[in-house]
């Protein structure tokens, strides 16, 4: 098998313990059962073409409707699991070729797109499905994208990663704190009124790439690595986790913050670490699965895209054999491996649903093959009739 189809670089989660996502290389739409660990395959909705669709690295889930967000910013597909109807938007916001969203949510059943290259929202009316993109979110902000980018050289090649104008979106109450990058700004979007009010990390915080907001306190991960608490309504820092230039970002992606503990996620770097709240103490993670694995790739954060509830987070399988899942009151992590779908439910999506253009024997194997051979023509028996791939299969097995 290739696991490396298996990965997902986001995920989403629904209010009956199911994860959604959408697989990295195949764009191959999945349901993940949190109870039970097995997966199951969601035929494609009309005007879904996988091999068309360049990725999908954001997904929102709200009213039985999943959201899909292509990975370059271009379109959005709405799909109602429930009816199987589908509408497909152009967002044309292609500016990156990844990551190209801060944040989004429905409210007054108008969908709010906040995207990470570009100083603008973009609002959808789901009733009438008009498009309505606001420039000049903020008028007085200065960013032209690829004008600031960072180059690493990692496993001897080099990358260059291009700098966010906003990093990531919080939603607190009717509100959504979009974070920026480099520029300390924070704004306060209200969705009931459509208008922000400006503000400004204290000088300490050199800028946002991730954020969560918990127990009245937003938690910081910053551009130079560390980690901050942020009591805006005091405007009080406290530092969590001082990196002191022995991790350079990008080596963190992103945070879990709990009852007791932050979780500090590598991005391009090796390694978890987990802080103690009380004592500030920090330790790095190590009570891996036996099996676990990586498939490292240098332009690949190893924790990208990831969802939750008022239970835990879920981290997708962006880079790993394993889902981590992290409770959010003890901090107590699970890692989770999905249970593929068997060969014949595989065969019979693909046979349905995926042009195949050249047979991967890793992938299906000769029966696998076989299966999946379209029924051009019947093999009779004296009791029973099989297509020409079961059959030969059948042959074989003797």
């Amino acid at each position: 098998m290739n696991y490396a189809k298996l990965l997902f670089p986001a995920c989403i989660v629904d209010d009956a313990d199911n994860l959604y996502y959408v697989t990295h290389e195949e764009h191959v739409i999945k349901k993940l059962d949190l109870r039970k660990g097995k997966t199951e395959y969601i035929d494609n909705p009309e005007g879904y073409i996988p091999t068309e669709w360049y990725g999908v690295d954001k997904l929102f889930f709200s009213d039985g409707k999943l959201y899909l967000f292509e990975q370059n910013g271009k379109r959005m597909l709405q799909y109602s699991l429930e009816e199987k109807i589908s509408r497909c938007f152009d967002l044309n916001c292609n500016i990156s070729n990844c990551n190209n969203l801060a944040a989004c949510t429905i409210y007054d059943n108008t969908l709010f797109i906040f995207h990470s290259f570009a100083n603008r929202v973009v609002k959808i009316n789901l009733d009438s499905g008009k498009i309505v993109s606001k420039k000049e979110l903020c008028p007085n902000i200065d960013y032209i994208f690829n004008r600031e980018k960072d180059s690493y050289c990692v496993s001897g090649k080099k990358i260059d990663v291009f700098h966010k104008l906003y990093s990531c979106g919080c939603q607190v109450n009717n509100d959504i704190w979009l974070f920026t990058e480099r520029k300390q700004m924070v704004l306060k979007y209200d969705l009931s009124t459509e208008k922000y009010i400006q503000y400004f990390l204290p000088q300490i915080i050199k800028g946002c790439v991730h954020a969560i907001w918990k127990n009245e306190l937003f938690y910081i991960l910053s551009v130079e690595g560390n980690v901050y608490s942020w009591d805006f309504f005091n405007n009080k820092v406290e530092i969590l986790f001082d990196c002191r230039n022995e991790y350079v970002y990008p080596c963190f992606g992103m945070i879990a913050v709990t009852d007791e503990t932050v979780w500090l996620l590598p991005c391009l770097g090796e390694h978890i670490y987990i802080i103690n709240l009380k004592n500030k103490e920090k330790k790095r993670y190590s009570a891996y699965p036996e099996d676990f694995k990586y498939y490292t790739d240098p332009n690949r954060s190893k924790f990208y895209g990831y969802d939750e509830d008022k239970r835990n987070y879920y981290y997708a399988m962006h880079s790993a054999n394993y889902i981590l899942v992290i409770e959010k009151r003890s901090g107590k992590e699970t890692w989770l491996k999905p249970v593929e779908p068997d060969l014949n439910e595989k065969t019979e999506y693909y046979k349905n649903n995926y042009p195949i253009q050249q047979y991967d024997e890793l992938e299906f194997g000769l029966e696998g093959y076989l299966m999946i051979l379209a029924k051009k023509r019947f093999v009779s028996h004296k009791k029973e009739e099989r297509g020409l791939g079961e059959s030969v299969w059948h042959t074989l097995k003797k």
